[in-house]
Protein backbone atom coordinates (compact mmCIF):
# COMPACT_ATOMS: atom_id res chain seq x y z
CA UNK A 1 0.00 0.00 0.00
CA UNK A 2 2.71 2.49 1.01
CA UNK A 3 4.83 1.50 -1.98
CA UNK A 4 2.01 2.44 -4.40
CA UNK A 5 1.51 5.73 -2.56
CA UNK A 6 5.20 6.63 -2.84
CA UNK A 7 5.25 5.68 -6.50
CA UNK A 8 2.16 7.79 -7.20
CA UNK A 9 3.61 10.83 -5.39
CA UNK A 10 6.92 10.37 -7.22
CA UNK A 11 5.18 10.19 -10.64
CA UNK A 12 3.12 13.30 -9.87
CA UNK A 13 6.31 15.11 -8.85
CA UNK A 14 8.10 14.07 -12.07
CA UNK A 15 5.11 15.13 -14.18
CA UNK A 16 5.04 18.54 -12.51
CA UNK A 17 8.81 18.93 -12.95
CA UNK A 18 8.53 18.01 -16.64
CA UNK A 19 5.71 20.51 -17.19
CA UNK A 20 7.76 23.22 -15.48
CA UNK A 21 10.80 22.50 -17.65
CA UNK A 22 8.76 22.45 -20.86
CA UNK A 23 6.96 25.70 -20.00
CA UNK A 24 10.36 27.44 -19.86
CA UNK A 25 11.07 26.61 -23.51
CA UNK A 26 11.66 29.74 -25.58
CA UNK A 27 13.46 28.49 -28.69
CA UNK A 28 13.16 25.81 -31.34
CA UNK A 29 15.56 22.99 -32.15
CA UNK A 30 16.66 22.72 -35.77
CA UNK A 31 14.51 19.60 -36.30
CA UNK A 32 11.42 21.53 -35.20
CA UNK A 33 12.22 24.33 -37.65
CA UNK A 34 12.62 21.83 -40.50
CA UNK A 35 9.31 20.18 -39.56
CA UNK A 36 7.50 23.51 -39.84
CA UNK A 37 9.30 24.26 -43.11
CA UNK A 38 8.40 20.90 -44.64
CA UNK A 39 4.81 21.32 -43.53
CA UNK A 40 4.31 24.94 -44.68
CA UNK A 41 7.00 26.20 -47.06
CA UNK A 42 6.27 26.72 -50.74
CA UNK A 43 10.02 27.02 -51.37
CA UNK A 44 10.67 23.42 -50.41
CA UNK A 45 12.84 21.81 -47.77
CA UNK A 46 15.30 24.64 -47.16
CA UNK A 47 14.79 28.27 -46.22
CA UNK A 48 14.85 30.22 -49.49
CA UNK A 49 17.21 33.17 -49.00
CA UNK A 50 19.75 34.85 -51.27
CA UNK A 51 23.29 35.00 -49.94
CA UNK A 52 24.39 38.54 -49.14
CA UNK A 53 20.91 40.02 -49.40
CA UNK A 54 19.51 41.98 -46.45
CA UNK A 55 15.88 41.28 -45.65
CA UNK A 56 13.87 43.98 -43.86
CA UNK A 57 12.24 42.96 -41.62
CA UNK A 58 14.19 39.72 -41.31
CA UNK A 59 11.34 37.95 -39.54
CA UNK A 60 9.13 38.01 -42.66
CA UNK A 61 11.31 35.45 -44.43
CA UNK A 62 11.46 33.19 -41.39
CA UNK A 63 7.73 33.43 -40.62
CA UNK A 64 6.97 32.75 -44.28
CA UNK A 65 8.95 29.53 -43.96
CA UNK A 66 7.46 28.48 -40.61
CA UNK A 67 3.78 29.40 -41.03
CA UNK A 68 1.05 28.58 -43.52
CA UNK A 69 0.38 31.63 -45.67
CA UNK A 70 -3.27 32.67 -46.07
CA UNK A 71 -3.25 31.69 -49.76
CA UNK A 72 -1.57 28.33 -49.05
CA UNK A 73 -3.82 26.72 -46.47
CA UNK A 74 -4.70 23.01 -46.68
CA UNK A 75 -2.26 22.52 -49.60
CA UNK A 76 -1.42 18.87 -49.07
CA UNK A 77 0.22 18.52 -52.48
CA UNK A 78 2.89 20.98 -51.30
CA UNK A 79 3.43 18.92 -48.13
CA UNK A 80 3.84 15.80 -50.29
CA UNK A 81 6.32 17.56 -52.60
CA UNK A 82 8.38 18.72 -49.62
CA UNK A 83 8.32 15.22 -48.12
CA UNK A 84 8.84 12.96 -51.12
CA UNK A 85 12.66 12.97 -50.84
CA UNK A 86 12.68 12.70 -47.05
CA UNK A 87 12.87 9.43 -45.11
CA UNK A 88 10.14 10.35 -42.60
CA UNK A 89 6.50 9.38 -43.11
CA UNK A 90 4.39 12.40 -44.09
CA UNK A 91 1.52 11.95 -41.60
CA UNK A 92 3.13 14.17 -38.94
CA UNK A 93 3.76 16.97 -41.45
CA UNK A 94 0.23 16.66 -42.84
CA UNK A 95 -1.19 17.03 -39.31
CA UNK A 96 1.16 19.93 -38.57
CA UNK A 97 0.14 21.67 -41.82
CA UNK A 98 -3.54 21.13 -40.99
CA UNK A 99 -3.14 22.77 -37.58
CA UNK A 100 -1.09 25.63 -39.05
CA UNK A 101 -3.72 26.10 -41.78
CA UNK A 102 -6.33 26.78 -39.12
CA UNK A 103 -4.24 29.84 -38.11
CA UNK A 104 -2.86 31.18 -41.43
CA UNK A 105 -0.04 33.71 -41.22
CA UNK A 106 0.57 32.93 -37.55
CA UNK A 107 3.51 30.96 -36.22
CA UNK A 108 2.45 28.27 -33.74
CA UNK A 109 5.05 27.65 -31.05
CA UNK A 110 4.89 24.11 -29.65
CA UNK A 111 4.32 24.25 -25.89
CA UNK A 112 3.43 20.76 -24.62
CA UNK A 113 3.42 22.03 -21.03
CA UNK A 114 0.39 24.28 -21.67
CA UNK A 115 -1.35 22.64 -24.61
CA UNK A 116 -0.48 20.98 -27.87
CA UNK A 117 -0.04 24.26 -29.73
CA UNK A 118 -0.31 27.85 -28.58
CA UNK A 119 -0.56 30.76 -30.96
CA UNK A 120 1.93 33.57 -30.41
CA UNK A 121 1.00 36.31 -32.92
Amino acid sequence: MFRKCYLTVFLIFLTGLSCLAISQKNALHVDEVWSYGQANSLAGYDLDVEEGKTYEPAGDVVYGYLSASPDNTFNYRMVYENQKNDNHPPLYHILLHTICSLYPGTFLMPMPGRSTFCSWP
